[in-house]
C-alpha cells in the first residue's frame, strides 16, 4: 500500500488487473501492516489507483472509493475489503 495525495494505491497481477479495470471485480483485499492501517484511516481516502504490476508503463486506473472496511487481523496484519465504484473513473 502507498498514499499518493488523496489516493491509496495498489498494484495487481495480470490476471486480477483486468477483471478490476473492467468493473467485474470492483473490491480487492488487502493485508496491511498496522503502521500502514494507522496511515489509512487517518488519511481517509476517497480514491483508489489499482497500477499494473507486471507493466513497466505505469499503466493504472483510478477510482472512486465506496468503503473500506476492517475484516480482521490475520499473522499480524490487518484484513481490509477495499470496494469502488466499478463505473465512476475518479
Amino acid at each position: 500500500m502507498k498514499l499518493l495525495g488523496d489516493a491509496v494505491v495498489f498494484r495487481s497481477d495480470d490476471e486480477w488487473y483486468q477483471v478490476e479495470e473492467s468493473g467485474a471485480k470492483n473490491a480487492t483485499v488487502r493485508l496491511l501492516s498496522r503502521r500502514d492501517w494507522k496511515a489509512l484511516v487517518s488519511a481517509n481516502p476517497p480514491l483508489i489507483i489499482i497500477r499494473h504490476a507486471g507493466d513497466d508503463t505505469a499503466v493504472s486506473f483510478t477510482r472512486r472509493l465506496t468503503g473500506w472496511y476492517l475484516c480482521g487481523e490475520f499473522l499480524g496484519s490487518m484484513l481490509v475489503l477495499f470496494c469502488w465504484d466499478p463505473e465512476e473513473p475518479a
